[in-house]
């Protein structure tokens, strides 16, 4: 049997180290998705009950998804909004600057338009991410 020489021992130290650092890294992963699924199942669950505790005031609801929104994304202001098939109407906010619900609650009841992100997703039934909005050109 051939004696494994330092350089050799030293390599396979070095591949275990790289192996323990990937599965490290990959451990923290699944501890940081399992910590947001948590605070997804608690916001869901903290909803459902204000929808049960109020089952026929939907402003209650609206004001739980804006607080879990301003929470799971933490996020600097939400909108909540509802379209009744024509008209884009005004749920809840949080957040942002002090009188900006009163500001955002003006904007409606509005018409869905390509101008603002809210109208560009009713418009094509689907969820458009928008990384910056401040920078979004496409209006």
């Amino acid at each position: 049997m051939a004696a494994i020489t330092k350089i050799e021992l030293q390599a396979q130290l070095v591949k275990l180290q790289r192996s323990l650092a990937r599965e490290k890294a990959e451990s923290a992963s699944l501890a940081n998705d399992l910590a947001r699924s948590r605070d997804s199942l608690g916001a869901t669950a903290e909803i459902l009950r204000v929808i049960r505790s109020s089952p026929s005031d939907v402003q209650p609801v609206f004001d739980a998804i804006a607080e879990a929104a301003m929470r799971l994304f933490d996020a600097w202001s939400a909108t909540v909004v509802r379209f009744d098939g024509s008209q884009i109407l005004f749920g809840a906010a949080r957040g942002a600057l002090p009188d900006s619900e009163t500001y955002v609650r003006a904007m409606f009841p509005q018409k869905p338009q390509k101008k603002n992100i809210v109208g560009r997703c009713i418009l094509a039934r689907d969820v458009i991410e928008l990384r910056d909005a401040q920078r979004d050109k496409s209006a």
